[in-house]
Parts: structure tokens; C-alpha cells; sequence
């Protein structure tokens, strides 16, 4: 009987970290390649916050910093107000380990 208490305990616990993360992260709703001038872009719906937002990976920044980022998937990023830049709070080499463009709000 405690071990399943224990585990229902564990179970709510480790759902809450998911959830809180999925509501302070910005949570991939979608992505899809586009080609532009500079080469094949990756772009991205993000909701944050329960507001949607479109982002683009530029085509130099794919291999290094953005492409591995999955539908479905919670990310920790911070905004750069000033640049409209989306970063990431970690880092590679000095480099954050996702860069993204913001293009404005998703309808």
C-alpha cells in the first residue's frame, strides 16, 4: 500500500514539473522548411503562454543551433526584447544552443 502511494506521489509530482515547463518553455507546435534566399529556412509555431508565436531558423544557424528542435517539445528560451531574438538559456562554445528569429504573433 505505501509503495503505491509513493508511486502515485512520484507520478503527480514528476507530471507537475512537465507541466510547468510546458507553460513557462515555448512549447513547438509546429515546424516546417521554407526556402529563401540565403538557402532552406526552418520555420516554427511556438506558443508561449497560451500566445502563438512564428520564428524562423536561418539557413546557417540549422546544423548548429535550431534544427533538432522537435514538435511537440518544450524549450527554454528567453526573448531579446531589443533584437527579437528567441535564445536559449544554455549554451555551446559561448554560443546559445538555439537562436531563433521571431516574426511576430501567429493568428
Amino acid at each position: 500500500m505505501a509503495r503505491a502511494i509513493v508511486a502515485i506521489i512520484a507520478g503527480l509530482l514528476l507530471a507537475s514539473c512537465r507541466t510547468n515547463r510546458e507553460y513557462t518553455g515555448y512549447v513547438v507546435v509546429r515546424r516546417h522548411w521554407v526556402e529563401t534566399p540565403d538557402g532552406t529556412a526552418l520555420d516554427f509555431v511556438l506558443k508561449h503562454r497560451g500566445a502563438m508565436y512564428d520564428a524562423r531558423c536561418n539557413a546557417w544557424d540549422i546544423k548548429n543551433n535550431c534544427g533538432n528542435m522537435e514538435s511537440g517539445n518544450a524549450y527554454d528560451l528567453t526573448l531579446d526584447e531589443k533584437s527579437g531574438v528567441l535564445r536559449s538559456n544554455d549554451s555551446i562554445n559561448g554560443r546559445p544552443s538555439i537562436l531563433l528569429s521571431l516574426r511576430g504573433r501567429s493568428k
